[in-house]
């Protein structure tokens, strides 16, 4: 979950239960990997998705001077 929805729910001192699935834990695995090790990374998904958000916001080490981009199309894979 990102530290947005996180926050949103303690705001409105809700309770939240970190369900995320295995696979995408694995994604989030891979990018503080690589992001440790300095490496940029190309995430592939969607704007606003919560698997994304989480990996984005949370799951990416910013301390680790790797950038992280999104790419949601093939015209944004074009650079």
């Amino acid at each position: 979950m990102s530290d947005k929805v996180e926050q949103e729910a303690i705001k409105f001192k809700l309770r939240s239960f970190d369900a995320t699935c295995p696979l995408v834990t694995k994604v989030h695995s891979e990018v503080q990997r690589h992001a440790r090790a300095g490496r940029d990374i190309i995430l592939i998904g969607h704007d606003g998705h919560p698997e994304v958000e989480g990996t984005l916001g949370k799951h990416h080490p910013g301390e680790s001077g790797s950038q992280i981009y999104l790419v949601q199309d093939e015209e944004e894979a074009i650079f």
